[in-house]
């Protein structure tokens, strides 16, 4: 059976860089869909004015219109759903989400780096921000026992984040908490983009 796929899905090329310049080759091989299939959805996203062409006939390109007043929401759901796929398929970072899934009313959590890349790697590298929580502390090092060592970064709030880092984070990233504050902050890298 042939999975249909969503007009979100064909956002997860964006959401490691939101300036990309994308033509139907790259979301074919990057969303593994034919771009027959996959033109439909563009050309959905590009009447929402999600999407903008730029160029002409075979030279087209889609950036993300950075004026459509719609454009957070729209990367907010397609992050929340690339966490959902991601941990569906991956069961060490199912089980982080389980065990770190009550303490998240009090922090905003992602994994970054080669685990959010689906390459394993020596650890799990988790940005935290927030006030700390001995609890979660105390499960992390437990999960660090039993299964993959978590390297963790907290801080208590995005002042304490550099520019350059948050580049980094934003190439290879999973959203297990606080999606909306996230997008902002990537899209705070960009500056004038029009949804923050």
């Amino acid at each position: 059976m042939v999975r249909n796929i969503t007009k979100w899905e064909l956002l997860f090329p964006y959401l490691s860089d939101y300036r990309r310049s994308l033509i139907l080759a790259d979301f074919e091989r990057e969303i593994g869909k034919p771009h027959q299939t996959l033109k439909k959805y563009i050309d959905k996203l590009v009447d929402e004015n999600v999407l903008r062409v730029e160029g002409r006939g075979k030279h087209r390109k889609y950036r993300l219109n950075e004026e459509c007043y719609l454009l957070f929401h729209y990367l907010s759901i397609s992050e929340k759903l690339m966490t959902h796929k991601f941990l569906k398929e991956e069961t060490l970072l199912k089980r982080l989400y389980e065990i770190i899934s009550p303490h998240m009313s009090d922090a905003k959590i992602l994994v970054f780096g080669s685990y959010a890349n689906k390459r394993e790697g020596e650890d799990i590298d988790l940005l935290v921000v927030g006030e700390r929580n001995e609890k979660m502390d105390k499960d992390l090092k437990d999960f660090s026992e039993t299964y993959k060592h978590i390297h963790k970064i907290h801080v208590s709030g995005k002042d304490n984040l550099n520019k350059r880092f948050i580049k980094e984070v934003h190439k290879k990233h999973i959203i297990l908490n606080g999606t909306d504050y996230f997008v902002r902050i990537f899209g705070d890298i960009y500056g004038e983009l029009g949804m923050v």
